[in-house]
């Protein structure tokens, strides 16, 4: 078996709102690298391995009725280093393609899925111009699909089944935003995976359910077949596991990974859950340090004061200071309320408690009123303050009580990794925003800035936390994310370099509730925000996308005319992604009778209000006597490929949207 065994400095640092402090608090974790996939394997499976033969599986194609006539032969490709190698496209999460999207001219429709089992497609990037990658998964079984897309015809070039929750399970703790990611320049994908029980079912490597997981790093670098079509070798995928005896002794599945995402210098990042920070260091030629050095959010108290101070100090003058409250109040949230109770499912009023916050809001100004109740109101600051415990105290189920619920009170992470151009990484807790940076004495934290949470969890979410990744705007050197603040969320702007927020701007008011699940986009001075709450899991799900303006060295800007036209429109199933060669901002949308599903094209820099929407692609796929398909892409982020093309993952398989 080709194992090494490294010994790795477990850093735990971290201050709130300063420079970072040494900490003294230091574990040994031991990482399990393998040469390949299959020396991974125990004895029994790599023998039967060994008599079969990889398998792309069985996958057809169908074409929509209403197709259009094009040949994808005859279409220029485009530069590969404009393609989407992540989640939210590049590094730096801006949800922006330079590639001109499909146009309503001679469009066609194509669907990729599986005709062994059902099988839901989820994110995806690009090897290059002809090869998108995607994970697809059934009840059982993740698998890691190559695609060739060259053609009018797509087909799968290479298949294998991985150790990757399935996120669309209750129980599973994998971050659905970042599944994985592509490396440009190498083409090598770096996936996050928890390790569990192997076996062969089917002539095919699986992995069982299991209550003991480790987690770890697979490297795959791909290679190309005869006929010169990207292909995986289990030969060419390095495996690292990841194991802590102390984070071990907290339980089962106390130390599992979430996502993975590199820095600019090429670092992989990853985050874990109890709120654990990881980073694999490049060292040169592809080649990466024998070490990870992990940062946990909750082991060092240092930020706990500082932090605990201006989290209560925000929260509190947030209210405190807010203009016409009673109207804000009778006239605009009650009014709201009553006027559309289906807004608010019966789990969304019961974790919201909207009258105790009504209430206090109605009656701030007897609270607020003299100093003595300002600085001794016990009754009002157990709503406005974060009530928390110290982190380093050793019980289990650590909550807190918060609008009569019990919230979890230490820092997790449940976003994606966004990166700066500065070397330095943006993470996103339940608690607040911070900067960290990757040096030869470890992790450390520049700066961490709190953000509004109400702590009221939308139903579907884990965690009662800002959903966004953070945008970073390397013109500005800005960073663009959201709050959790009820009954609407903020849209923040903060200087990258200081951490100071210079921008707040309240999103969707028009609607009842907001929420912003990654729904960040930006390109050319222009940021796009869609309203993601409901998330199609509620009953209710509010409308809405708005745009911001910029000028260089101005402020940002709501654009009001733009922002009315938009007010109904559906983007809660994923990010707006943005053509910055058509100046067109897409969505994805179920339509208004809830029959199908539609790619709709907005015009980002004219507001015309008799044709609010650009064009919509509505792909009609029913045969009679046949199972209607599900092109549901459950909230997964679609891309744009060459060709004016833009590919989404569905419950049915990959949608191809391609034309003229």
């Amino acid at each position: 078996m080709k194992a090494k065994f490294y010994f790795l400095t477990f850093i735990l640092t971290l201050t709130f709102l300063s420079e970072a402090k040494e900490s003294n608090n230091t574990e040994v974790c031991r990482v399990t690298h393998f040469d390949d996939l299959i020396s991974s394997l125990p004895q029994d499976i790599r023998s039967k391995l060994a008599l079969q033969k990889m398998s792309n599986g069985n996958y057809t194609t169908v074409y929509a009725n209403n197709n259009g006539e094009i040949s994808l032969k005859s279409k220029k490709d485009t530069s590969t280093n404009t393609l989407s190698s992540t989640t939210f496209e590049n590094l730096f999460a801006s949800n922006t393609s330079s590639l001109q999207a499909p146009t309503a001219k001679n469009t066609t429709y194509e669907l990729l899925s599986n005709t062994d089992a059902k099988e839901i497609f989820s994110e995806l990037a690009f090897l290059d111009n002809n090869t998108i990658v995607t994970i697809a998964f059934t009840k059982q079984n993740a698998a890691l699909l190559f695609i060739d897309i060259s053609g009018s015809k797509m087909y799968v070039t290479s298949k294998i089944n991985v150790p990757v929750d399935n996120i669309w399970n209750k129980k599973n703790t994998s971050n659905r935003k970042e599944l994985f990611y592509i490396d440009a320049v190498t083409h090598k994908i770096f996936l996050p995976v928890n390790n569990r029980t192997a076996s062969v079912k089917d002539g095919e490597l699986s992995w069982k359910k299991s209550s003991l997981v480790t987690p770890g790093i697979w490297i795959i670098t791909p290679a190309k077949n005869e006929e010169k079509k990207w292909i995986i070798s289990s030969s060419q995928i390095a495996v690292n596991y990841f194991s802590s005896e102390s984070l071990k002794m907290k339980g089962k599945n106390a130390f599992q990974i979430q996502t993975a995402h590199a820095d600019t210098k090429g670092n992989i990042w990853m985050s874990f859950t109890n709120g654990i920070l990881g980073a694999l260091p490049l060292v040169a030629n592809n080649t990466y340090a024998e070490q990870v050095d992990l940062y946990n959010f909750n082991k060092d108290a240092s930020w706990y004061d500082a932090m605990k101070k201006d989290y209560a100090t925000l929260l509190y003058q947030d209210l405190k200071n807010s203009l016409e409250f009673e109207e804000a109040d009778s006239a605009n949230l009650q009014k709201r309320f009553y006027a559309a109770p289906e807004a608010f499912t019966a789990k969304y009023v019961e974790n919201a408690r909207y009258e105790i916050f009504s209430n206090i809001l109605s009656d701030k100004m007897s609270k607020l009123d003299s100093n003595a109740t300002y600085e001794n109101s016990d009754e009002l600051w157990q709503y406005v303050s974060l009530e928390l415990d110290n982190p380093l105290a050793k019980k289990k189920g650590k909550t807190t009580d918060y609008f009569g619920g019990k919230v979890k009170q230490f820092q997790t992470i449940q976003n994606s990794i966004a990166s700066g151009n500065d070397d330095a990484v943006y993470v996103v807790t339940n608690l607040g925003l911070h900067k960290l940076v990757y040096t030869n004495s470890g992790i450390s934290a520049k700066w961490s800035l709190p953000y509004k949470n109400s702590f009221l969890k939308e139903f579907g979410n884990k965690v009662a936390s800002s959903q966004t990744t953070p945008t970073f705007i390397e013109d500005r050197n800005e960073i663009a994310f959201c709050d959790n603040d009820f009954p609407q969320v903020n849209l923040m702007i903060i200087d990258a370099k200081s951490g100071v927020v210079k921008q707040k701007f309240r999103l969707f008011e028009y609607n009842v509730g907001s929420a912003v699940n990654n729904g960040i986009s930006y390109s050319n001075n222009t940021i796009v925000v869609g309203n993601t709450f409901g998330n199609g899991l509620n009953s209710y799900v509010a409308k809405g996308v708005m745009k911001f303006n910029t000028a260089e060295k101005s402020s940002w800007r709501a654009d009001l005319d733009w922002n009315r036209l938009q007010v109904s429109t559906l983007a809660n199933t994923a990010t707006p992604k943005i053509s910055s060669s058509d100046e067109k901002t897409f969505v994805y949308q179920q339509t208004e009778d809830a029959k199908a599903w539609q790619l709709t094209a907005i015009a980002v820099n004219k507001a015309d209000k008799f044709n609010p929407i650009a064009y919509s692609l509505k792909p009609d796929f029913s045969v009679a006597g046949k199972k209607k398909l599900n092109l549901n892409n459950n909230q997964s982020n679609y891309t744009i490929g060459a060709k004016k093309s833009i590919f989404i993952g569905t419950s049915s398989g990959l949608l191809r949207i391609v034309s003229e």
